[in-house]
């Protein structure tokens, strides 16, 4: 019982971790790895689990990669890092083992409920640093370049920005949109009002767009309630409004649709943030068709003069080279077409677990951790970002299941 304990501890403080602290990083191998999460991931390695089975997993993650890369350099792919490339697919393959072990505990033993019990105190902490954030602003400190006008700054706490808060606490956002009372009576009325200020106090365009596919979501499958499609299709137009009046958010919406009509057409007037993302959507179309199965992992830089936008300037010819602002970007130019089903892949599952857990009184451990990955498809750059692997590792998970004759939803 004790050893029980213990284990679903570190299950959940390693997945929180990953979800809450993730931005405080450190070089190894030439590329950005999570501090906090890492210490627990590891230790999640050696005490969650049977450890052969991890091994024999670790294994077979590392033979697949390095298969991949040896296919993707016969095809004409040249690893500027190979200490890097080889470096992270170790790193990557920890972690995602580790993961699989973590997420597979916590939905075995019936802990989802716990975690969100237990994230109530990261939640306070967040919520915590964004208020001394904004006290010393309001002192006269510089805490941050980020502000919905002079006087209003937007804070992001434990986020380096505000795009980050949003996708990092997407899985939140998703259980605010369908599963507000399991929600509230987890986080208790400080922490659920908490969570609430946590993103008001930090607005962003990544935040919006979020929220715009939450509620397209809600609207798509909630049909036959009209309860639900009503507040999903309200929630949609004042999205929708907020891209139309906000110029922070809308700048970069419309200057991305812009450049996405007329590929051929250039505006020295349009957003950076959308000339960037812009820049990763002509890497990533590089990956796929040039090179079918991608460049290589870690390796999305090689792809950086594929894209006119790298030609404008130095700024922009080393802005996001490594990640193309978004992971769906980033994985469908390191693995092509591969990588585009995985993500394809990861929205079906997500839509099936959802469907299956619409109970009120139950939510799929599998749909809260899939749609923080799926939510840095809008804005994410590294494969560390957030939960975007611990995703994965729900998706591998899930495909296990099937494997064995469970069903995939």
């Amino acid at each position: 019982m004790i050893k029980k304990d213990i284990e679903k501890n570190i299950s959940i403080i390693t997945l929180l971790s990953l979800v809450f602290l993730w931005t405080i990083q450190v070089d190894l191998f030439s590329m950005k790895v999570p501090v906090f999460p890492s210490f627990f991931v590891l230790l999640s390695f050696f005490a969650i689990g049977n450890f052969s089975i991890k091994i024999k997993n670790l294994f077979l993650a590392l033979f697949f990669i390095l298969a991949m890369s040896v296919l993707q350099y016969a095809v004409g792919a040249f690893f500027e890092s190979p200490l890097r490339s080889l470096g992270g697919i170790f790193v990557f393959s920890v972690y995602l083992v580790a993961l699989y072990s973590v997420i597979d505990f916590i939905d075995t033993e019936g802990c989802s409920v716990d975690l969100l019990v237990f994230s109530k105190k990261f939640i306070f902490l967040q919520f915590f640093v964004q208020i001394v954030q904004l006290v010393m602003f309001y002192l006269g400190f510089n805490v941050t370049s980020y502000r919905l006008s002079p006087s209003f700054p937007r804070v992001s706490g434990l986020f380096l920005e505000p795009s980050h808060l949003a996708f990092s606490l997407s899985p939140y956002l998703y259980l605010l949109f369908f599963k507000n009372e399991i929600l509230k009576r987890s986080l208790g009325k400080g922490g659920y009002l908490a969570l609430l200020l946590v993103f008001v106090l930090s607005p962003s365009a990544t935040l919006v767009a979020v929220i715009l596919m939450l509620s397209a979501f809600g609207v798509l499958t909630n049909i036959r309630s009209l309860s639900v499609f009503f507040k999903s299709a309200v929630i949609a137009f004042f999205s929708f409004m907020l891209v139309l009046n906000i110029e922070f958010v809308n700048e970069r919406f419309f200057d991305l649709y812009m450049m996405l009509k007329n590929p051929n057409f250039y505006s020295l007037n349009y957003n950076i943030s959308a000339m960037t993302y812009f820049k990763g959507v002509q890497m990533s179309l590089s990956g796929i068709l040039d090179y079918g199965i991608g460049v290589g992992f870690l390796n999305f830089q090689f792809l950086n003069d594929a894209s006119f936008v790298s030609l404008l300037s130095e700024h922009m010819y080393q802005n996001n080279k490594f990640g193309g602002a978004s992971t769906l970007l980033k994985i469908c130019g390191e693995f092509g077409l591969l990588g585009f089903l995985v993500s394809l892949g990861s929205l079906l599952v997500f839509c099936l677990k959802h469907v299956k857990s619409r109970s009120e009184n139950y939510f799929s451990m599998h749909a809260f951790v899939l749609f923080g990955m799926i939510a840095t498809y809008i804005r994410g750059a590294s494969y560390f970002d957030g939960v975007y692997i611990a995703g994965l590792a729900a998706l591998m998970l899930t495909l296990k299941h099937y494997r064995y004759g469970k069903a995939l939803y």
